[in-house]
């Protein structure tokens, strides 16, 4: 059965962050095998892989830039690049080409260290 946006009182307008493919379908009033078939053609992202087998999810950021022609993010893949390299600050590794380390210490202290 297609879940209509309208239908769902109590989100409101508000789309969540992770969708299912019917709530998906009825956010862009297409229908779930409609769903499927854009991501089999790749108009839309494949699942998120950090859900259980069974239970496919979408990040609707995801679903929007991909619809919008932008590229899709991978977070998952920055966020682990980055603490990496906070991991190997300070052991000689030297930063990417465009990267800057910039250092700030507090007045309570401590030392805060960021990159850009």
């Amino acid at each position: 059965m297609t879940v209509r946006k309208t239908d769902n009182l109590l989100r409101g307008d508000r789309t969540p962050a992770y969708v299912g493919r019917e709530i998906g379908a009825a956010e862009l009033q297409i229908s779930p095998d409609t769903w499927d078939q854009w991501v089999k053609e790749g108009r839309l992202p494949p699942p998120c892989d950090a859900f259980p087998s069974g239970t496919a999810r979408w990040r609707w950021e995801d679903v929007d830039r991909k619809l919008s022609g932008y590229k899709v993010a991978d977070t998952g893949a920055a966020m682990r690049g980055l603490r990496t390299l906070a991991r190997r600050r300070e052991s000689g590794v030297t930063l990417p080409e465009g990267v800057e380390k910039k250092t700030i210490r507090k007045k309570n202290g401590k030392a805060y260290t960021y990159y850009y």
